[in-house]
């Protein structure tokens, strides 16, 4: 029998140590899923799939190519700018 995730199933949990130098990342989330195959295809010393299950996967990761980055919220000056600059590019965009 499939299950079928429902979006807030869709869980990634990520263990990790100060002793081993690897981590572990187990997700069911399919953009992540497909980041870290790219990834261990490419790296395969660096990543690699240690299991799949029903829609989860499970990677083990060297720690120091693992990173989480905390982003500030936008200032409303920066996101003027933005917008400033999406309606100039798509006023261009629409002459074509």
């Amino acid at each position: 029998m499939a299950y079928y995730y429902v979006k807030k199933d869709k869980r990634t949990e990520i263990y990790f140590n100060e002793y081993d130098k690897t981590t572990t990342a187990i997700t069911a989330n399919t953009n992540l899923k497909n980041r870290l195959l790219s990834y261990a295809e490419k790296y395969p010393s660096l990543c690699k799939c240690i299991s799949e299950d029903e829609g989860t996967v499970e990677y083990e990761i060297q720690k120091d190519r693992l990173s989480i980055r905390l982003l500030p919220p936008c200032t409303e000056t920066r996101k003027s700018t933005a917008r400033k600059l999406m309606e100039k590019i798509n006023k261009v965009g629409d002459i074509m």
